[in-house]
């Protein structure tokens, strides 16, 4: 009888561990800026599913970079003008 309990806790630890690591998410997400991924495939000409795999790091090469040079550029420059946006809010007020 005793055997047959610690088998039973013995599957019931392994089991839910499995269910633990289930929960968990395994890919982290990236997440991007849809209106610069947009101007950024418009600009190059390409889709922004390639300008995605670029920035994952999925494409290689020369234009592959590029896009990953504007896209981050563009961000910088949005942030930018976001920054000076909420500056400008601040002493408004």
């Amino acid at each position: 009888m005793s055997f047959i309990f610690v088998l039973y806790e013995t599957i019931k630890q392994a089991l839910k561990k499995t269910m633990t690591m289930m929960d968990k998410e395994t890919k982290k997400r990236n997440k991007y800026n849809e209106d610069i991924l947009k101007a950024v495939a418009i600009r190059h000409d390409v889709s922004v599913d390639y300008v995605r795999k670029s920035l994952k790091g999925t494409s290689k090469g020369i234009v592959p970079d590029e896009l990953v040079k504007d896209y981050n550029k563009g961000e910088a420059d949005l942030k930018q003008v976001v920054d000076q946006a909420i500056e400008k809010f601040k002493y408004n007020t």
